[in-house]
């Protein structure tokens, strides 16, 4: 982020105007990382872990590199996106790229130095595209999660390299309810996909998946393999919302210069690795099943 927007952050001296900033710088750099990654093919490979799922649920559109992915193998997709400035680089993307959606804006930014909070207008069931770009917090818009039940279950999530901007942990909600107020990506990421499967659990269908997607440590070897995914059930408590792990692949990264736009913190599940203190990283999939 830029200096401005981080010692605004530090100092507690947000406003409107930085706000809207920190989520656009944000957007902004993703965009380009989200590029070089379809270049190298990531979204391509990402794509084979939902295939054959007909209605998926994205969780994170970004600039729409992964949507048009899911579009372009004849997925029906539902793509929920927290920030505006994503929404108006996935909409752009999308439209050059001939693809039939729709887009539903509507959150409406409401500042209380020295936080905010979204506020997010109600979801219809009149629309006709199948195809629905929607801006939407899922963690803590209960609008949106209201729609989410009462609409056609999903036959699949996919939720593929989560991030976060800055100003996140000014954001009332997020404050409250998760106690999101130090600026970690990592925590983030892992607190949302906590809370994914608890909320997944009401909008797919039985025998649908979920897809987490991550930029994370190689497994070296099996030991290490088994040990991070046994802690990482433990973590995400699947089992108490009927969930069971029924895939990991992983794409071996040798140089993270390679992946751009991952942080220089990289989970390994026990705990925080900085990323000069390991050899390989990877892009890894994993497929939760609802019994």
């Amino acid at each position: 982020m830029t200096d401005k927007i981080r010692i605004a952050i530090q100092e507690s001296e947000l406003s409107e105007e930085v706000i809207e900033m920190a989520r656009e710088y944000y957007s902004n750099e993703w965009s380009k990382s989200s590029f070089e990654y379809e270049k190298k093919g990531f979204y391509k490979w990402c794509a084979n872990s939902i295939e054959g799922q007909r209605r998926v649920l994205e969780l994170g559109c970004g600039c729409g590199f992964s949507t048009y992915s899911m579009l372009s193998n004849n997925h029906e997709v539902v793509a929920i996106e927290e920030n505006p400035f994503m929404l108006d680089h996935a909409e752009k993307l999308l439209t050059k790229r001939n693809c039939e959606f729709e887009i539903i804006r509507r959150g409406n930014l409401i500042f209380n130095n020295p936080s905010y909070q979204i506020q997010y207008s109600d979801m219809t069931n009149d629309q006709t595209q199948r195809n629905l770009l929607v801006e939407g917090d899922f963690l803590v818009d209960e609008k949106l999660n209201t729609w989410l039940i009462c609409t056609e279950k999903f036959d699949a999530i996919a939720c593929w390299f989560l991030g976060v901007h800055g100003v996140m942990t000014a954001n009332v909600d997020h404050v409250q309810q998760y106690g999101f107020t130090k600026y970690d990506p990592v925590e983030y990421r892992l607190n949302f996909q906590r809370q994914l499967f608890a909320k997944a659990d009401l909008v797919l269908k039985k025998g649908g998946i979920v897809n987490i997607i991550d930029r994370t440590l190689f497994f070296e070897n099996e030991e290490n393999k088994l040990r991070v995914l046994s802690e990482l059930k433990d973590l995400y408590g699947i089992e108490n919302w009927g969930f069971e792990l029924i895939y990991v692949d992983q794409m071996k990264i040798e140089d993270p210069s390679l992946i751009p736009g991952v942080t220089l913190k990289v989970n390994d599940i026990s705990g925080v690795i900085e990323s000069d203190e390991v050899k390989s990283f990877a892009i890894t999939s994993l497929v939760f099943v609802k019994n």
